[in-house]
């Protein structure tokens, strides 16, 4: 009785149950027996070689059809998506969220412009926001006077600024003089038209204010992502209450964004609570709010602006309204804010570590 192997390369014969290795002419083959031979084995990968597609030459690519050289270069190469292109605004939004980040104050106009930009507003809107404290604002972004080249916020601008700041005065070191800033630069800068009347610091929440009961806000804070859905669902609507609820909203995305900046990305309840009424919202202090918050803000942190809050947007034009290193757009021009250019004032900084090296003959009173 044979034990049949399995070793198939030349040269090994089948093992018999003697032990003894059997020469390749005794070996029995039955019909069935598919044991490869070293001709054969040499056969099938001479014919392997042959089926296998001849590598062509660069002569012989190039004298194809140019449509099937570039069918097969297409299967050749992974399917790559194109970035898309983001609008300028958008880009440069994005940059200054990403400084935002690292010095935790997402102070921007960049994305009141874009909220602007992305929805349309009719005539009964805008009759409404006429009737806010901000509407010159508004106004300018609406009519493009503002756009968004001129605005972007620099944060190493803001670190010299802040930097100069003295406990002892309360004021900026700028060139060898002292320099406050006051709430009429928050009224001229930003366009803010208000009143006198004290704006209470008091503990507000949620349930409190109507805005929150009428949206069906669900969210413990008012964030700038509802504020923005809010107004998407809310814009086509001709309802009153619908048309007075999309000019709150906008104020109160001025608020977060530029007026009471931080590191967060969500409003006061209490601002909400002050802006319900807008018969009244004219007669608040917005502007003397603006600059409590921002210097006792810049007093506790100005030697570490990543604790920052507030308009710090606020002190580069500050900065442009006391110096002589900027080319002044238009003289009258209202709010002040687009009498410069602030990326102007960035490249005129550089040549300075610190304010007080400004030259006397480039400051203002």
């Amino acid at each position: 009785m044979k034990f049949i192997g399995t070793a198939n390369a030349p040269g090994y014969g089948r093992i018999s149950s003697g032990g003894e290795q059997d020469s390749q002419e005794n070996i029995e083959k039955s019909p069935n027996d598919k044991a490869s031979t070293p001709s054969s084995e040499a056969q099938r990968t001479i014919q392997g070689m042959m089926m296998k597609p001849r590598a062509q030459t660069q002569y012989e690519f190039r004298k194809r059809p140019l449509q099937r050289n570039m069918e097969e270069t297409s299967r050749s190469q992974p399917i790559r998506k194109r970035p898309r292109k983001l609008q300028p605004e958008m880009q440069q939004e994005t940059q200054e969220q990403t400084q935002g980040e690292q010095n935790s104050n997402r102070c921007s106009l960049l994305s009141l412009i874009r909220i602007l930009k992305d929805n349309e507003l009719n005539d009964r809107h805008i009759a409404f926001l006429k009737r806010t404290p901000f509407w010159l604002l508004f106004e300018a972004i609406i009519k493009k006077k503002l756009q968004s080249d001129q605005c972007r916020k620099f944060d190493e601008v803001v670190l010299k600024i802040v930097q100069s700041y003295q406990e002892d005065t309360k004021a900026f070191r700028i060139g060898g003089k002292n320099i406050r800033l006051t709430k009429n630069h928050v009224r001229l800068i930003f366009g803010i038209s208000c009143g006198n009347k004290e704006m209470v610091e008091m503990k507000i929440n949620k349930e409190a204010t109507g805005l929150a009961k009428r949206l069906d806000i669900k969210e413990s804070r008012l964030s700038t992502t509802t504020i923005e859905k809010k107004i998407r669902d809310l814009k086509n609507s001709e309802e009153q209450q619908d048309i007075d609820d999309v000019a709150r909203l906008l104020c109160l995305y001025l608020c977060v964004m530029l007026l009471f900046s931080n590191k967060a990305t969500s409003v006061n309840w209490l601002y909400v609570h002050y802006m319900e009424d807008l018969e009244k919202v004219k007669e608040y202090d917005w502007a003397a709010t603006v600059l409590k918050y921002l210097l006792n803000s810049i007093q506790r942190n100005h030697r570490d602006i990543k604790q920052l809050k507030g308009s710090s947007i606020l002190l580069l034009y500050f900065l442009c309204e006391h110096t002589k290193l900027v080319e002044v757009k238009g003289e009258d021009a209202v709010p002040r804010l687009l009498k410069w250019k602030i990326s102007d004032l960035w490249k005129s900084l550089k040549d300075f570590e610190q304010l007080s090296q400004i030259p006397l003959d480039k400051v203002r009173d």
